[in-house]
């Protein structure tokens, strides 16, 4: 065919290469510019009243705040007068123990009261509510039903507190639990069909300050039988 030579192996190639041209140069690679980055977003805009609402906020979490740290420290310093008292007084009757051998455990005594009276904290006057109710609580299992009648303050965590109680006792019945603004914080009224029991902080204090009042007279060194505090029930 014309214009084509036919390849054998003696067929040299040098003769069709051109050996003075330049090389083509390679491509310079294509370096993408870093996009832009957007510009930052404007700062929050708030309306006077929603600054206000946060301030009154802020405002209120800071006075919870402030309370609580408040009552916490109050705890710790009544804690510590307790501990400082029991200290004083067991230094006391370890220097007179030898002659005063048979007024020691009157002095202890007399030292728990007076913490008692200094510490009586709303967490303590609870307690002694669901005290006298798992004291009675052979009452309200006769009759299935009785009614607490407690602060209105105390209403709601007494309310929490009572089915659990009758559920550990193994009660079926039921404790109503009623706010009455007639009754004193920390005092209660269990009534059920069968009778009534009565907590009175003041009846409960009143026995410490006349058993105090009673141990420390000239010439007495006993009469501390009665300063537990408790309950008074009714007829």
């Amino acid at each position: 065919m014309a214009g084509y030579k036919k390849f054998t192996f003696d067929v040299s190639f040098d003769d069709d290469i051109d050996f003075g041209r330049p090389r083509k140069k390679k491509p310079e690679p294509v370096v993408e510019a870093a996009p832009v980055p957007p510009p930052p977003p404007p700062p929050p805009t708030f309306s006077e009243t929603q600054l206000a609402e946060a301030q009154a906020a802020a405002f209120e979490e800071g006075r919870r705040a402030g309370a609580a740290q408040a009552m916490a420290a109050i705890e710790q310093q009544t804690l510590q007068a307790i501990q400082r008292l029991e200290r004083q007084s067991a230094e006391a009757i370890h220097g007179w123990h030898d002659r005063l051998d048979a007024t020691t455990a009157d002095l202890v005594r007399l030292a728990r009261m007076i913490a008692v009276k200094l510490g009586c904290t709303e967490e303590q006057r609870l307690d002694r509510i669901e005290t006298m109710l798992r004291d009675c609580i052979a009452g309200i299992a006769e009759t299935g039903e009785a009614v607490l009648h407690v602060h209105p303050a105390a209403e709601a965590v007494m309310s929490a507190r009572v089915a659990p109680v009758l559920a550990e006792e193994g009660v079926l019945g039921q404790c109503r639990v009623i706010a009455d603004p007639g009754i004193a914080p920390g005092d209660a009224r269990l009534v059920w069909p069968g009778g009534m029991a009565v907590l009175s902080r003041e009846d409960i204090l009143q026995r410490i300050d006349e058993a105090l009042a009673e141990a420390t007279a000239p010439g007495h060194g006993s009469g501390m039988q009665h300063l537990t505090p408790g309950h008074a029930p009714s007829e």
